[in-house]
């Protein structure tokens, strides 16, 4: 069993994904093991949206004007750059992918794909080499918020943008945009391979080495629709429904403002690193209980979220790539599915016992993921209000640093964080694990809460964790007592600070009047 801990605590995300869907008892032998096809021919320029697009595209009639759902990428481009080349690389990536000539059309009120023939990609490029290094800064940081936030028109598109800007012959940075209708972060990643090893081929005048693609977005919606459904669903459903019994309950975080009806998608983002030594012991802490690094970590943020909440019964979005078909590994799409960890902190657990409680919770979620998000709200039917996502308010997102630069010949690519200013969920917590550290951050709505206090949260998260790892042993309220003791001497340090920095000022005020 320590062996089999010691495996299970290893792996990243990904492999949890496929680990767990062999774990436990599977609701039946899955649309996994289905081959997709290309669907029929007079299906090729209008196709059924998959469910996750189909949610989306409600959302969009309700706000339309709204870019919470972009999809934003820099990526920073040294070495002298062929914008010939560049452009025939993107086109190509267009007229190889449908979905990026894809909008969508209303048909007896519901939503349909309505794929375009490749054309012409435009590639505009915007000149900051005539602007001094710190102005051309500030104005490349404004563009990219502007572009970032600019809606798309998911009826009329292109819903695929690209701009270019140069800084001078071996500078360039590149802006991707997609609405999140055609896209997920494991698509944007592909994207910027897949145009890398394309623009290297054309200025090298080697042979493209893509692969065909055996089918296309189009195909898996078709393939979704026609194959979830009957005994496959049910049994998925069934699971769902006994881990989302009775009422849900509404999370009451302690707002620093005051929730109006309609909050706004407005966001800003805190981010708090953990130190090796920190990351180190959580590791070894994962291994010793048998859980993943993923469980640790969303286990550790539901304690907050109980502490501060005082709700026993504590539920949280996350993310997975669902990419569980060789067929669509390879495609830009739509793919990803949200799963809904709920669990309960009743009885005082120890920390110990609350990651077995999460681990288990996990497991069983990971074995039934077939089921789109959007189907589970269908059936539980929860109470629709806008000021409120369905089913959870609060989500948690892991995931491995991506390689932050690729280098190939005539070309070096590197990714620039840039946040686009929006928040989807009240809050939003999101742990990178980037080598040896732990990055924590947390995305919030600013109209429900403050940087000073969305800062806080994360120091007590690094605080908990750090008790955990020393005291795994001991019940959350105890742990609760420490942190509490921890923030109280913290305050009035601070304080301590503020007073001998007012008194510094009054001396130096008499000092000058004297």
């Amino acid at each position: 069993m320590v062996k089999l801990g010691d495996r299970i605590a290893a792996l990243a995300p990904a492999k949890l994904e496929l680990l767990t869907r062999r774990l436990g008892e599977r609701a039946s032998a899955g649309t996994s093991n289905q081959k997709i096809v290309p669907r029929d021919s007079e299906m090729q320029s209008r196709a059924p949206v998959s469910f996750a697009q189909e949610r989306l595209w409600f959302l969009s009639q309700l706000e339309p004007e709204s870019s919470a759902y972009n999809i934003f990428l820099a990526v920073r481009m040294t070495s002298a750059l062929d914008v010939a080349a560049f452009s025939r690389s993107l086109n190509e990536i267009v007229r190889r992918h449908e979905i990026l000539r894809t909008t969508f059309a209303e048909v007896g009120g519901r939503p349909v794909q309505v794929i375009a023939p490749a054309g012409k990609l435009r590639l505009p490029l915007i000149d900051f080499s005539n602007l001094p290094i710190d102005e051309g800064d500030d104005a490349f940081i404004d563009l990219a918020l502007a572009e970032a936030q600019r809606p798309f028109d998911i009826a009329r598109g292109p819903l695929f943008r690209v701009v270019l800007l140069r800084f001078n012959n071996e500078h360039h940075v590149v802006f991707f945009t997609m609405h999140h209708i055609i896209s997920d972060a494991w698509s944007m990643e592909l994207l910027v391979r897949e145009v890398a090893t394309l623009y290297v081929s054309f200025t090298t005048g080697r042979a493209v080495s893509l692969p065909d693609l055996p089918i296309q977005y189009a195909d898996f919606a078709n393939w979704q629709r026609e194959s979830f459904q009957g005994e496959v669903r049910e049994k998925q459903l069934e699971y769902w429904k006994r881990q989302l019994h009775g009422r849900l309950p509404l999370l009451h975080l302690p707002f620093d403002r005051s929730k109006t009806s309609t909050p706004s998608e407005q966001g800003a983002r805190e981010v708090r690193v953990l130190d090796q030594d920190l990351t180190a012991a959580l590791k070894g802490l994962c291994q010793k209980e048998g859980v993943t690094l993923f469980m640790l970590m969303v286990g550790a943020f539901k304690t907050l979220i109980y502490w501060y909440s005082g709700q026993e019964d504590v539920i949280v979005g996350t993310p997975i790539a669902n990419r569980n078909c060789v067929e669509i590994e390879p495609l830009i799409g739509l793919f990803i599915n949200t799963l809904v960890l709920r669990t309960s902190f009743s009885g005082n657990p120890t920390f110990r016992e609350m990651l077995a409680r999460v681990r288990d919770v996990t497991l069983g979620a990971y074995a039934h993921c077939d089921l789109p998000f959007e189907r589970l709200v269908q059936t539980l039917e929860p109470e629709r209000t806008l000021s409120r996502t369905l089913l959870f308010q609060v989500a948690f997102n892991f995931r491995s640093m991506p390689k932050q630069s690729l280098e190939l010949p005539n070309l070096a690519l590197s990714y620039l964080p840039i946040y686009n200013g929006k928040s989807q969920f009240e809050m939003n917590m999101i742990v990178i694990e980037d080598g040896a550290t732990l990055k924590t951050s947390v995305e919030y709505k600013t109209d429900l809460f403050t940087g000073r206090a969305i800062r806080r949260m994360l120091e007590r998260f690094e605080e908990l964790l750090r008790a955990a790892v020393e005291n795994h042993e001991r019940s959350l309220d105890e742990l609760k007592h420490r942190l509490d003791a921890w923030e109280q001497i913290n305050k009035e340090k601070e304080l301590s600070e503020v007073r001998a920095a007012k008194f510094k000022h009054a001396r130096r005020k008499a000092f000058v009047r004297a």
